[in-house]
């Protein structure tokens, strides 16, 4: 109970005690007056003596004794109360201590504050550790919450106020454009217009001087353009200028910008580019697409406590945010360290000559050990003895084990993972859980996901084909296996030649785009470029290919597009993804029954194209499930050995479950072909080839029909010549 709360239930308690026993001598004396003076027998007395409090006593002498203990108790009280009340010295050193309500002074740490007053002072004092004010309680310095602020809620956080997302060179983001708006060039208003002009979302500006507009024409060509409108504000909203120039000298207390977009960039718009600099620039930077980084692995493993009710941008840790997710393996494949090893005496990371692998940092937190496990070709998981380092926060050594456990040393900070070379083909399938010290054993497989992220923010919305061919979308990529590429139909070719481009080569084999093959892949492309000349399509699909094989890092010597490259860290998808590709058409899954190993790993690798597409790469997505397989092959799942792992059907809920979880486009060809083949009695297995996988030219053109009649194109008529 609080001090004065104390106090003033004493205080009523000695009031009502005193209160008590005035009533009690009035009535004893008027009783013993009327008895001396015999205005009342002593049978009247003694009734009155009994009844006296609601009580009953046998004589006046009980009476009087239980006076007598009352009395005592309020003694009692009045002790208690001169022995617990706040005595003026103890209400002035409080009052001291707190006085005007100003901090007297600012250290870093509660320990540098006891240190330097160790037998207290009077004032408050903030700890910037932990953003709290502290005052001498009269024997120890005593905690009194958040200095004028209020903790920040878990997942309250818009991105604009975290410390570990940025923004690449390009500003400005396609899908938080309003339409059909301007911006008036005297108020700074944002208002409706006729055309369907564009206007950007803020784009804050920090402590950059200038800002530098560009465009990337459908040619290649880049060039600065004076098109578009810059509209700058203060912190507060309010309007400074507006001016359409290539190159803007922002005002000192510019805080963001408004950018005006015409309607003549409309179809290409995510080529208009908004850069920021320091000081002038004499040009523009290479063109690159809006994207949303993530900065420092340190910032994203680590989470810290923020405290503060205005919060300062660039300043606020994953823990606090509403968007972002920690992956439970913290092995990442693709940042790996390739010919190195680490010295096992003094932790040095040291070249070699066989390509053997070094992990990025591991941030080991609060956990108290770390446990590795390794998923086998043939889908076991068992424990994986690995090397682990163990490093402080000042990046000094401390030990190294070969084991899959082990447990941290109180002040490590992070650690690194040695791998040898022979788990090069199947380095992502590596997990590295940090955990409490009680656990001994690993949990089921996960690919590595630094951070797991579906903000509303980033997150795009569905996507109509045919809605961005009508407002002037400039390149669609087709991507996916073999059933894209158009294995089995007729003239299919993989080897350039028919004209093919040369995509990309991986452990000694070239793949090339089949240009002229029968498929419905080829066959959209040239349709859609026949209705929509201003659109060019690609058909990229590529035998052999799954979602696994998609986002596999790839550690050899090859070429990108027949330009000599070291691949290092790359994926298929680096070489399949163009910056000039707008929307992206991916149909992939029926290979991941056999790769995948699981639907938990297909949906895993399946999410990770997404992620890779739509958060990395900047681009819209259409998801799309294939057909069926044959009885004979859907009849072949075995568990994996020997055949594959699930059925097309699985795949179909995957892609759409997938799809749904990040609203995108889905369409499904599996749940079409079903339907057709029910309502026609097309002899559907008939049309496989003898892996009961691949159709024919056929089978290709109802797919092709199928899709179009999914995305709302309408197709020439059986028989048709013109």
């Amino acid at each position: 109970m609080a001090l004065p709360d104390f106090v003033l239930l004493i205080t009523g308690k000695l009031k009502d005690d005193f209160l008590r026993l005035n009533t009690h001598f009035a009535a004893i004396k008027s009783e013993v007056n009327a008895i001396v003076l015999g205005s009342a027998d002593a049978e009247v007395g003694q009734a009155h003596v009994s009844t006296a409090k609601g009580e009953s006593f046998t004589t006046l002498d009980d009476r009087i004794e239980d006076i007598e203990t009352d009395l005592l108790a309020a003694e009692s009280d009045v002790s208690s109360l001169q022995s617990l009340k706040a005595d003026t010295t103890y209400v002035d050193t409080q009052i001291a201590a707190v006085a005007s309500g100003s901090p007297s002074g600012v250290y870093a740490t509660l320990v540098a504050l006891e240190a330097a007053y160790p037998t207290g002072t009077t004032g408050i004092y903030v700890v910037t550790a932990d953003g709290h004010w502290y005052y001498w309680s009269g024997a120890a310095w005593a905690d009194g919450g958040a200095y004028q602020a209020t903790e920040i809620a878990d997942g309250t956080v818009t991105p604009v106020k975290t410390n570990f997302l940025t923004t690449g060179t390009n500003k400005i983001n396609p899908d938080t454009l309003q339409h059909f708006k301007s911006i008036n060039i005297t108020t700074g208003a944002v208002e409706t217009s006729v055309g369907e002009n564009m206007v950007t979302d803020n784009i804050y500006t920090g402590d950059y001087g200038y800002l530098v507009m560009s465009y990337l024409s459908s040619g290649g060509t880049q060039s600065l353009i004076t098109a578009v409108g810059v509209a700058q504000y203060e912190a507060d909203d309010t309007f400074i200028s507006y001016a359409a120039d290539d190159i803007t000298t922002l005002n000192a207390s510019c805080a963001y910008v408004k950018l005006y977009i015409p309607v003549g960039y409309l179809a290409r718009v995510a080529y208009v580019m908004c850069e920021l600099a320091s000081s002038l620039p004499s040009t523009f930077s290479t063109y690159e697409a809006y994207k949303i980084l993530f900065l420092h692995n340190d910032d994203v493993e680590r989470i810290d406590s923020v405290l503060g009710e205005n919060i300062l941008d660039n300043s606020t840790p994953t823990g606090k945010v509403s968007y972002i997710d920690i992956g439970k393996n913290k092995f990442n494949p693709h940042t790996c360290l390739h010919y190195y090893y680490i010295n096992t005496t003094t932790g040095v990371i040291t070249a070699t000559a066989n390509e053997n692998l070094v992990s990025d940092k591991i941030y080991v937190g609060t956990t108290d050990k770390i446990i590795l496990s390794y998923v086998a070709s043939n889908g076991t998981q068992a424990l994986q003895s690995l090397g682990i380092a163990q490093y402080d926060s000042a990046g000094a050594f401390i030990s190294y084990s070969t084991a899959s456990s082990a447990t941290f040393a109180a002040n490590c900070y992070y650690v690194r993972l040695y791998i040898l070379a022979s788990f090069l083909a199947r380095v992502k399938y590596i997990q590295a859980e940090l955990v409490a010290s009680a656990v001994t054993d690993f949990t089921t497989y996960a690919p590595y996901m630094a951070v797991i992220s579906r903000p509303a923010i980033i997150k795009p919305a569905e996507i109509s084909l045919l809605s961005e061919l009508f407002t002037g979308i400039g390149q669609v990529k087709l991507i996916g296996d073999s059933i894209t590429a158009g294995v089995n139909g007729t003239n299919y070719k993989n080897d350039g030649t028919d004209g093919g481009q040369f995509l990309f080569e991986v452990y000694g084999n070239d793949y090339y785009e089949n240009l002229n093959g029968t498929c419905w892949a080829n066959m959209l492309r040239d349709y859609i470029e026949e209705k929509f000349p201003a659109c060019t399509v690609k058909n990229w699909g590529t035998h052999g290919l799954s979602a696994d094989i998609f986002v596999t890092v790839f550690t050899e010597a090859g070429s990108l597009h027949g330009v000599p490259d070291l691949i290092g860290d790359r994926t298929v998808l680096d070489f399949l993804i163009e910056d000039d590709d707008d929307l992206v058409i991916c149909m992939i899954g029926t290979n991941d029954r056999d790769d995948s190993l699981s639907l938990t790993g297909f949906k895993d690798n399946l999410q990770a194209v997404v992620d890779y597409i739509v958060t990395k790469k900047g681009k819209k997505l259409i998801l799309v499930s294939s057909i069926p397989a044959s009885v004979a092959n859907e009849e072949d799942v075995l568990s994996g050995s020997g055949g594959t792992y699930f059925h097309m059907e699985d795949v179909d809920m995957v892609v759409s479950q997938v799809a749904t979880e990040n609203s995108l486009t889905h369409i499904s060809l599996y749940r079409a072909m079903v339907e057709y083949v029910s309502l026609t009695g097309y002899a559907f297995d008939t049309h496989l080839d003898t892996a009961g996988l691949h159709p024919d030219d056929d089978m290709y053109g109802v797919m092709f029909d199928l899709i179009c009649r999914e995305i709302g194109l309408a197709t020439k008529r059986s028989g048709a010549t013109w």
